[in-house]
């Protein structure tokens, strides 16, 4: 189980004289610690998993610095006076939610020995491919990055229109922003994962190359803007695995609807980047240059470093859970 802390920034997209709204997210850590990657233990005294104590005596344990977090003390708060004074006073709170849970005692309820099975299996599959698609193959390392009622309160109940999903993964997180769209569009590259997202009913583009986007959209009937633009893209846990993050950030920023348009960005920090090639890892070629230490230090530098010179405006910003399997 992987908690991060993640935040959520929505604002305007500049762009030949006109604005465009755009939702961010950035990730961190739990506590003290930024970069989470975490397993869930049960103490012997933690209760039952289904009743209303579930969670007692749940813990994740951060392999970046080796400490134990209680999950009933998870953060979705910024230290005050931490932020810059514009993202302070964008601030949206969220907070651990009824989806958020089922995902947690989902894990928790999990059956040992079939997620040992899978374990195994991706351990030996990772000498022959990367580690995605090895846990694509197996069914391991689900993600849940954003709640439908969370992502509601930033983009609205109906905000309507196309979202395209840029590395949308097995579909399962684009499935929480679904309802709140008229059509979806979902990228991804990883080819045992496009099988996933097509069982959800998404109309999936399998590139990154997003200047086939009309045609795949036309193929699906799904109708665009004018100059192929759509109302809103979501980039969750790929710019930091992505080759040229801001080359992507463009071409992202110039298919957002200007006036209206919304990026919704999750990124992890403190930022460490690397790019999978097959079974190999390697520094990407394009480097954004995020040296902060800490989820507050990282959303500014994130922000004034990254997004703003891209032609973005915030809108607002949260903190919630990046949890996986």
């Amino acid at each position: 189980m992987i908690p991060r802390h993640m935040a959520a920034l929505r604002g305007f997209c500049e762009r030949r004289g006109q604005s465009a709204m755009s939702s961010l997210l950035i990730g961190s850590g739990a506590g003290a610690c930024a970069a989470v990657t975490a397993w869930v233990m049960r103490g012997e005294d933690s209760g039952d998993a289904r009743g209303s104590n579930w969670d007692k005596g749940l813990h994740v344990m951060c392999v970046h610095c080796n400490k134990f977090f209680s999950v009933q003390h998870l953060s979705y708060s910024f230290a005050p006076g931490s932020l810059s004074p514009l993202l302070a006073e964008r601030w949206v709170g969220l907070e651990r939610d009824a989806a958020s849970n089922a995902f947690l005692r989902a894990c928790v309820e999990a059956d040992g020995l079939t997620q040992q099975i899978k374990n195994a299996a991706a351990s030996f599959l990772r000498r022959f491919m990367s580690k995605t698609d090895a846990n694509a193959l197996v069914g391991r390392g689900e993600m849940f990055v954003l709640s439908n009622e969370q992502a509601a309160k930033l983009l609205g109940e109906h905000p309507g229109g196309v979202l395209l999903d840029v590395g949308a993964g097995s579909g399962n997180v684009t499935a929480q922003l679904a309802p709140l769209f008229d059509n979806v569009i979902a990228t991804e590259v990883s080819k045992p994962l496009l099988s996933s997202l097509r069982a959800h009913g998404f109309a999936v583009l399998p590139t990154a190359d997003l200047s086939s986007l009309d045609e795949t959209a036309a193929a699906n009937g799904v109708s665009l803007g004018e100059g192929g633009l759509v109302d809103c893209i979501a980039l969750l846990n790929v710019l930091d695995r992505c080759d040229t993050p801001r080359t992507l950030l463009q071409q992202i920023h110039d298919r957002l609807k200007p006036g209206t348009g919304r990026l919704l960005l999750a990124l992890v920090l403190p930022f460490r980047p690397f790019v999978e090639q097959n079974i190999w890892r390697q520094a990407p070629s394009e480097k954004l240059h995020l040296t902060a230490d800490s989820w507050e230090q990282g959303v500014n530098e994130v922000w004034e470093q990254v997004l703003q010179p891209v032609g973005l405006k915030i809108e607002s910003v949260s903190r919630v859970q990046y949890l996986c399997e």
